[in-house]
């Protein structure tokens, strides 16, 4: 477990997914308040299924999650991984082949002055 892992799991942990937006070359998870953004393709996991973003299919997968719960959250240097109380999981790849820029994913709370950047 990393720092960023214990930092997110403060956070995220017992937390539901409030809302999924897709912006113009990213997507953000939000928990009320707290934010995670992925600059790199999001994978969908659901038992041995997986479905990458923005593959057919993957953002209805996303938007079926709203609601869910977090049950658990592991970073570590080639990924930010989210599990949920469904067993789903939401796997965010950090190394830098995935990457289209400079980087890959943010981890935003705005009221606390959070910012973790990957």
């Amino acid at each position: 477990m990393t720092d960023d892992s214990s930092k997110m799991r403060g956070y995220l942990v017992g937390e539901p997914l409030t809302a999924i937006c897709f912006v113009h070359n990213y997507v953000e998870l939000q928990f009320d308040e707290p934010i995670v953004r992925a600059f790199t393709g999001p994978l969908i996991r659901n038992g041995d299924e997986c479905v990458a973003f923005p593959d057919p299919g993957s953002r209805d997968r996303l938007c079926s999650m709203i609601g869910d719960v977090v049950t658990d959250v592991e970073v570590n240097n080639t990924q930010i991984a989210l599990r949920f109380r469904s067993g789903k999981m939401v796997i965010i790849p950090v190394d830098f082949d995935s990457r289209a820029g400079p980087e890959a994913a943010h981890f935003v709370v705005p009221s606390d002055r959070v910012m973790d950047v990957w």
